[in-house]
């Protein structure tokens, strides 16, 4: 089954919660596409509200997404994904 976008935008959501800081490479791997779609779903996402913020450099590089704690634990309890491949 083909993902939708909204769907993929969702799966950069959750997969920035779980791991902190992630590599526009790394997203594009986990979600199959291009370096090119992970800018634009993260610029769209950053236009919906959530805080996206990157950083270049190689240990702390990347893109994170800004949230409390408390904010962190309810988005992981709303947003659910089997694992992804």
């Amino acid at each position: 089954m083909d993902d939708t976008k909204i769907n993929r935008m969702l799966k950069v959501i959750y997969l920035l919660l779980l791991n902190g800081n992630m590599s526009g490479e790394q997203l594009s791997r986990q979600l199959d596409v291009s370096l090119r779609s992970v800018q634009r779903y993260i610029k769209q996402l950053n236009r919906m509200g959530f805080q996206i913020t990157s950083r270049s450099g190689g240990y702390r590089g990347g893109y994170r997404l800004n949230l409390s704690p408390e904010m962190k634990k309810s988005l992981l309890e709303l947003v659910y994904f089997s694992p992804i491949k």
